[in-house]
């Protein structure tokens, strides 16, 4: 995605990891093992994927502001736990980010 604020990530894309660790309601109808019960952990990929894909951001804490505003947007979703690392743009680090909780309450 175009994320960053130095000049060389202004128009060049880089990889991103998004680690999402998320508080839900409780499901009553666990037993019933059905999809429709539970938060879609691909419909959760798919949100960030077109997030990403809508405009350079300069920020990895803003893109994870606008991660944790989307699941939010779930009425199963309480509380969001979200890291965006960048792992490729400093040499000698494995990766720098964030990691940003939220609470509805």
């Amino acid at each position: 995605m175009l994320i960053g604020t130095l000049e060389h990530e202004i128009n060049q894309k880089q990889r991103v990891i998004v680690d999402i660790e998320l508080d839900v309601i409780p499901n009553t109808k666990w037993r019933e093992d059905d999809l429709n019960n539970v938060v879609s952990y691909a419909d959760i990929i798919t949100d960030i994927e077109l997030l990403a894909a809508q405009k350079h951001i300069h920020l990895v804490e803003t893109f994870a502001e606008m991660i944790i505003e989307k699941c939010f947007e779930n009425p199963k979703i309480v509380a969001a736990t979200v890291g965006v690392q960048k792992p490729d743009i400093i040499d000698n680090v494995a990766s720098v980010g964030v990691k940003i909780t939220r609470s509805k309450v």
